[in-house]
């Protein structure tokens, strides 16, 4: 018999063993709903407290370069609350714009 032949009987199994699963969620299924929710958010919330800023995991940065061929106008843009170090490189302060200090440099 070739692994091909145990497909058939390892398919088998795995239903067999989600079966209990998928009978708690059908028959709790608020329960399961809303404990999902619970964990998830949980989850979301300890990451977003944990997150901390340093050398070794920096915060990410958001920028790009365009460039307009009909004007032969090129801008950098970011979309950063605050520029850091490496950001604030690419824009002059009197070229900071924008109600999300949208930063723009020609």
């Amino acid at each position: 018999m070739t692994i091909k032949d145990y497909d058939f009987v390892i398919w088998v199994l795995m239903l067999g063993f989600i079966n209990p699963i998928v009978d708690t969620i059908i028959t709790n299924y608020r329960t399961v709903i809303i404990g999902s929710l619970l964990v998830g958010l949980l989850t979301v919330g300890i990451t977003v407290i944990n997150v901390k800023f340093s050398e070794k995991m920096p915060r990410m940065n958001t920028i790009a370069y365009t460039i307009n061929k009909d004007t032969n106008e090129a801008n950098w843009f970011s979309a950063d609350d605050e520029l850091d170090f490496w950001t604030e490189q690419f824009f002059s302060q009197e070229k900071r714009q924008g109600t999300k200090k949208l930063a723009m440099l020609n």
